[in-house]
C-alpha cells in the first residue's frame, strides 16, 4: 500500500486565507516518519470534494480537522461522499469540536477521533491502519468496536519543543498569498495558556498548561519561513503569547540581530503589556511588532471577577498608553451579555472604552455579545440558564461565536434589542480614528464619518433608543444588495443573449 495520508480542512466562513496550521502540525509528523501528505483545503481548493475523493483513493486514511461551528457542514457531506464510495478508508475527525465532544464518533462517517494533541496520536494510529492492529491501546483517541463507541484513556501534552517543525511548503503558500492579497501566515510559538476564564474552553482542551518553543528555535523557524517565501506579515496565533516577557525579549532580540525584516502581530491579555519593561517594548518594535490584540473584556470589577479574569481597567489603560507611545496598533476586545451583567455593568465598560480612546485615540475596539463556547466553565453556567445544546452534529454548523448565533435566556427579548445596539454602535463609533485626522484638518465630514460622530455621541449620553442612524444604514445595505443582485443578473449570458434578441427585434421593427 502507499505510504500516503490525505488531510482535509473544511469552510470555515472567515476573510482569513492561510496555510492551516492543525493539519501542519500532523502533517509534520508524518512527513518525518516519510509519508505522503495531500492536504485539501476548501478554503482555497474550489473542487475540493472531487479533489478529495480522487486523492482519497489510494490513502491510509483520511484526517479532517474542524472547530465547532460552519466547518461541520463541509465534514459531513465530504466525509459520507468518501464513505460511501470507500467504505474501507479510515475517516479520523481532530481538532477543537472532537476534542470537547469526543461523542461525535457516533456519526455513521467516523470511524476514530482524535482529542486534544494529535501529532503522536496520529501516528501510532497511521501504523495500527497499515497492519491492521488494534486501537483498544492508542490514547487520546475514540473510536467504533463492534458498532459500539470506546473512548480510550487521555493522552499526555508533548512539550512542543519535542514536534518537528511546520512544513508550509506542502501548501503552496503561493495560493494563499495570491488570494488573501498579502504575503503573511501564521505561525504559533506557544501552546495552551496558564489561565482559566470562565468563558474561554482552552482549559478543557490543554488542562491549564502552557508550554512554549525556545526562542532560538522560534528566530530560527521564523526567519526562514520569511526569508524562503518572501512574508511580510507574521500573525503570532498563540493563546498567550506575552505570558513569558523574557522569552518575548529573547524572539525579537533574535530577530534584531539576524537582521530579518517582517510585520508581526499577536494575541494577548489587555494587562501584559502594563507589567514588561520599556526595554523589551523597543525591542517589540524594532523586531517588527506592530500590532497587538487585547482581551479587555469588560470594564466591571464584578463581570471580570465571574469571569475569573485577574484584570484591572489601570492596566488595560496603561497598556493602551504604552502602545500608543511605541507607535503599535492596539486592539481591545470587550464582551456585553455575560452572565450576572447588569446595565450598571454595561456603563462601566462603556466608560473604559472611552478612557481608551481618550489616551489612545488609534486604539480600534471590537464589541462581541458573548456566546458560551461548549467545554468552558461559563457553558455550564449557561446551561442552568435554560441553554441548550443541539443534540446533533448537524445542528453545531449553526453555532458561531463570533456572531452570538445563541439565545441567551438570562437577557429579555427587550435587554438584547438594546445590547444589539449598543454593540452597533460601539463598533461604528470606536473602530475608526478619524476624528483624529478631522481635527489635523486632513479629513473630510462624509455621510460615514457623521455617522461616527452620531455613535459617539449615542455612547457619551447613554441614549439607545430610535435608532434612526441603523435604520439608514440597514437600508442602504439592503440597496447595495438589491443593486449587485441586479449587476449581476443583468451580465448573466442568458440575459445578455435575450437582451440582444429584444434589440435586434427592435431595429427590425423600426
Amino acid at each position: 500500500m502507499k505510504k500516503k495520508v490525505v488531510l482535509f480542512y473544511p469552510r470555515h466562513l472567515t476573510i482569513d486565507i492561510v496555510p492551516p496550521l492543525a493539519l501542519l502540525a500532523v502533517a509534520a509528523s508524518l512527513i518525518k516518519e516519510g509519508y505522503e501528505i495531500k492536504i485539501i483545503d476548501a478554503n482555497i481548493d474550489e473542487n475540493f470534494e472531487q479533489l478529495v475523493l480522487t486523492e482519497v483513493e489510494d490513502a491510509i486514511f483520511l484526517g479532517i480537522s474542524i472547530v465547532t461551528g460552519p466547518m461541520v457542514l463541509d465534514t459531513m457531506s465530504v466525509g459520507r461522499k468518501v464513505k460511501e464510495i470507500y467504505p474501507r478508508i479510515p475517516i479520523v475527525l481532530g481538532g477543537w469540536h472532537p476534542s470537547l465532544f469526543p461523542e461525535t464518533i457516533n456519526e455513521d462517517f467516523v470511524d476514530v477521533v482524535v482529542k486534544g494533541q494529535g501529532e503522536a496520536t496520529v501516528m501510532e494510529l497511521v501504523r495500527a491502519f497499515e497492519t491492521g492492529g488494534s486501537l483498544e491501546n492508542i490514547k487520546g483517541i475514540s473510536f467504533k468496536k463492534n458498532g459500539k463507541a470506546v473512548h480510550n484513556q487521555r493522552r499526555d501534552y508533548i512539550d512542543v519543543n519535542q514536534l518537528p517543525p511546520k512544513p508550509y511548503e506542502i501548501t503552496d503558500p503561493e495560493r494563499y498569498f495570491a488570494k488573501s492579497g498579502t504575503r503573511w501566515v501564521r505561525y504559533y510559538t506557544s501552546c495552551g495558556c496558564p489561565y482559566n476564564c470562565t468563558y474561554c474552553c482552552n482549559h478543557a482542551v490543554y488542562g491549564g498548561k502552557w508550554n512554549g518553543l525556545k526562542p532560538e528555535r522560534v528566530v530560527e523557524e521564523v526567519s526562514n519561513l520569511v526569508k524562503r517565501f518572501r512574508i511580510d506579515c507574521i500573525g503570532f496565533t498563540d493563546d498567550n503569547f506575552f505570558a513569558s516577557e523574557k522569552r518575548i525579549h529573547d524572539i525579537a532580540n533574535g530577530f534584531i540581530k539576524n537582521g530579518t525584516q517582517f510585520k508581526w502581530y499577536a494575541f494577548g491579555r489587555g494587562d501584559r503589556i502594563a507589567k514588561y519593561k520599556e526595554e523589551t517594548l523597543k525591542r517589540m518594535v524594532e523586531s517588527g511588532c506592530y500590532q497587538i490584540l487585547f482581551g479587555a473584556e469588560s470594564g466591571s470589577k464584578k463581570v471580570l471577577a465571574l469571569m475569573n479574569k485577574n484584570e484591572n481597567n489601570e492596566d488595560i489603560l496603561i497598556s493602551a498608553e504604552r502602545c500608543r507611545k511605541w507607535g503599535i496598533t492596539s486592539g481591545f476586545c470587550f464582551i456585553f451579555g455575560y452572565p450576572g451583567e447588569t446595565e450598571e455593568d454595561i456603563y462601566d465598560t462603556l466608560n473604559l472604552i472611552e478612557q481608551i480612546k481618550a489616551c489612545n485615540p488609534d486604539a480600534t475596539i471590537y464589541p462581541g455579545i458573548f456566546t458560551p463556547y461548549p467545554g468552558s466553565p461559563a457553558w455550564e453556567h449557561a446551561v442552568k440558564y435554560g441553554i441548550e445544546a443541539p443534540k446533533t452534529f448537524n445542528g453545531w454548523a449553526k453555532f458561531d461565536p463570533v456572531r452570538a448565533s445563541l439565545a441567551l435566556p438570562w437577557l429579555s427579548p427587550t435587554e438584547m434589542k438594546k445590547l444589539v445596539r449598543i454593540k452597533r454602535y460601539v463598533a461604528i463609533g470606536f473602530s475608526s480614528s478619524f476624528d483624529k485626522e478631522l481635527k489635523k484638518g486632513k479629513g473630510t465630514l462624509s455621510i460615514k464619518n457623521l455617522f461616527v460622530l452620531l455613535a459617539q455621541q449615542r455612547i457619551k449620553e447613554r441614549f439607545f433608543y430610535f435608532p434612526f442612524e441603523l435604520w439608514i444604514r440597514k437600508l442602504f445595505s439592503i440597496k447595495g444588495e438589491i443593486f449587485n443582485w441586479l449587476k449581476g443578473f443583468a451580465s448573466h449570458s442568458r440575459f445578455t443573449r435575450i437582451n440582444r434578441v429584444v434589440g435586434k427585434f427592435a431595429k427590425q421593427s423600426l
